[in-house]
């Protein structure tokens, strides 16, 4: 018999959930709505499970913690994040990234920066997804350890293209963008620099790294960039796509001064007319002026 979640009375049991594992064990996952419930109403309903064998029974415990959007089951996802296994913790971080910051770093305050900054040196995982997460924190006290972490992703890139390497990678690109975030003065320098040089990839990251930043000080940047109308691609996008430089920039532009979310509108190509909308807008609401680095 299978077991999904009323969705009038969501509700579940112990038995319940003992069924729905039962179920995944054999390979039917219709039933994972009434772990997500549990884990909205009743988070030790799962507990048990965070430590069976099967590793597969693990993840889908952590994705389940991490879909109720209960701040409860943070704790739990940050102690995940040193499961034995890849596949969980790949599960665990993600997880985290689903809840905002503000929430991540009140309800744990003490234990998610040591447990994120560990993960970040995992280089053979997503540890640029924990990088990130620290840029969240608007911790200055961060900006010494993403450093270090920085320069040992650099010592980690190679000419040689493998797994390691792209990693590596985007974790050094990770860590300079947190460090913008975080207001660090050498990161600021490196945006100013990637701006004045001409190379596409090296506007594009500076472009990256103000949308991320999220400051509305620095939108003023982005106006020479509007009139660059080279194809550029996002360095950590996994979706192939081409864009012009001036449509990124335009997007970004108007995320950071709160026209519209980055994400439904980051495919957008924009007319000349459009263009003109974005580069008055950004003059409007920053007076051509940014904040010194």
């Amino acid at each position: 018999m299978l077991v999904h979640a009323d969705i009038h009375n969501e509700i579940t049991t112990a038995a319940e959930v003992e069924t729905v594992i039962e179920q995944l064990r054999q390979g039917n996952r219709e039933g994972l709505n009434v772990l997500e419930a549990a884990a909205r109403y009743d988070i030790s309903l799962l507990r048990p499970y965070l430590r069976d064998q099967n590793q597969i029974i693990r993840a889908d415990i952590v994705r389940a913690l991490a879909r109720s959007g209960n701040p409860g089951v943070i704790p739990i996802l940050i102690e995940m994040l040193d499961d034995e296994s890849s596949f969980v913790r790949h599960k665990a971080i993600i997880g985290l990234t689903l809840f905002h910051g503000s929430e991540l770093f009140r309800t744990v305050p003490g234990r998610i920066n040591p447990a994120l900054l560990t993960y970040a040196g995992k280089f053979y995982e997503n540890s640029d997804v924990a990088v990130l997460l620290l840029g969240d924190s608007g911790n200055g006290k961060l900006v010494s350890p993403l450093r270090d972490l920085r320069k040992s992703a650099r010592e980690l890139i190679t000419p040689v293209d493998s797994a390691l390497n792209r990693n590596a990678i985007r974790v050094e690109r990770a860590c300079w963008m947190a460090l913008l975030k975080l207001g660090d003065g050498e990161a600021r320098r490196e945006l100013d620099a990637l701006l004045r040089g001409d190379a596409v990839e090296g506007r594009v990251r500076a472009v990256e790294g103000i949308r991320y930043a999220g400051r509305p000080e620095l939108a003023a940047l982005l106006l020479p960039l509007l009139d660059d109308r080279r194809v550029g691609e996002r360095p950590f996008s996994s979706i192939s796509f081409k864009l012009l430089v001036r449509d990124l920039a335009a997007t970004t532009a108007r995320a950071v001064l709160g026209r519209c979310n980055f994400h439904h509108a980051q495919f957008t190509r924009y007319t000349d007319e459009e263009i003109e909308y974005v580069r008055a807008l950004i003059r409007r609401e920053t007076g051509g002026r940014t904040a010194r680095p």
